[in-house]
């Protein structure tokens, strides 16, 4: 019996022991475990400060650097689009001149319209062959051809009108050229006919049919030749219109519009924000 109770003691004691011992085995595992994670979170949380404050450092670097560019990149700009704005003002300014020089040659000339003119622009197409040629005032200087002089001297005073045409366009040369080159054409029609002593129809001749083709539309000669007098005048008043129309166009500044115009304004507005960037 006391064997047995020793032996039972025994055990007891022993199963005691592995409890505790797996207690204290337990214990000590979830403190290790515990330690580790606080050991592991603390590392974590530095190295996650450290490369927070690196990336800011950075970012910040990087944006000092991207504003100091864009604000190089915008003072670019912003003296590219002073410069371009002068060039068009010196370019609208130029072709405001070259404008005024064409419309007051073209107003001179005008002034200068020759009795003559006004006589064959007041005749009936019947009475051009009774004309009598030596009626016609200063009939002498059309025939030695001293008109031409004269329109010259008042078109072109100092030699620049060519070099107007540099400035205004083909479109508004275009109608000086006509304006001037129809006056011409008359005076040489009524030289002819003082020449030959015969008046004819100026507005017939094969010479002056070609260049009012050229210069006029179909719907505007028909209407010219359905007129029985003032068809001169009329012919006139067309391309006097036709220039001032264009150089309205062109003394408003709508012309510039196009691209030069367009990447004016673009640089103007991107270049009011230049510091916002300094």
């Amino acid at each position: 019996m006391l064997v047995i109770d020793f032996v039972y003691g025994v055990i007891i004691s022993s199963f005691s022991s592995v409890v505790l011992l797996s207690a204290l085995v337990f214990l000590v595992k979830n403190w290790f475990i515990e330690r580790l994670k606080a050991s592991v979170g603390y590392e974590y949380s530095a190295q996650l400060e450290k490369l927070k404050s690196e990336l800011t450092m950075k970012n910040n670097e990087s944006l000092e650097s991207v504003k100091h560019e864009v604000a190089k990149e915008f003072s670019a700009i912003s003296m590219a689009h002073k410069t371009l704005e002068g060039s068009i003002a010196i370019a609208q300014q130029k072709k405001v001149d070259g404008v005024e020089k064409l419309w007051s040659g073209i107003v001179a000339l005008r002034n200068s319209t020759p009795s003559a003119f006004t006589t064959v622009d007041v005749l009936l197409e019947a009475e051009f062959n009774r004309f009598d040629c030596t009626k016609i005032e200063n009939a002498q200087k059309f025939s030695k051809g001293e008109i031409f002089e004269i329109f010259t001297s008042k078109i072109d005073d100092d030699g620049m009108v060519d070099l107007a045409r540099l400035h205004v366009g083909e479109k508004l040369w275009f109608f000086f050229f006509a304006y001037r080159a129809l006056n011409f054409r008359l005076a040489y029609e009524i030289s002819e006919s003082i020449k030959k002593n015969s008046l004819s129809p100026w507005y017939k001749t094969r010479g002056m049919r070609n260049m009012l083709e050229n210069f006029f539309t179909r719907e505007e000669i028909d209407k010219m030749d359905s007129m029985e007098f003032s068809k001169f005048s009329y012919l006139r008043s067309i391309l006097e219109e036709k220039f001032l129309d264009e150089a309205r166009r062109i003394v408003s500044g709508r012309d510039v519009g196009g691209d030069a115009i367009k990447y004016a304004m673009i640089l103007r507005e991107y270049s009011n924000y230049t510091g916002d960037y300094k």
